[in-house]
């Protein structure tokens, strides 16, 4: 798997996919087919790659 790190920056992509492990973990220990971790975890997969696209987007083509 392939992990994005940084020494010098917050990366909100990965704050956001801490969340997404940590909700989905929460989800599939829960006796139920749906719950909220499973929610959660679709949601903030979603946020996850919007953040990602602007973080590669700014540097792609800063100008935009």
């Amino acid at each position: 798997m392939l992990k994005t790190t940084s020494t010098d920056q917050t990366l909100p992509h990965r704050l956001l996919w801490d969340i997404v492990e940590d909700q989905a973990r929460l989800a599939s220990e829960r006796e139920r087919e749906w719950s909220k971790p499973a929610l959660i975890a679709m949601v903030f997969s979603f946020h996850t790659v919007e953040a990602y696209l602007n973080f590669v987007g700014a540097r792609l083509a800063p100008e935009i």
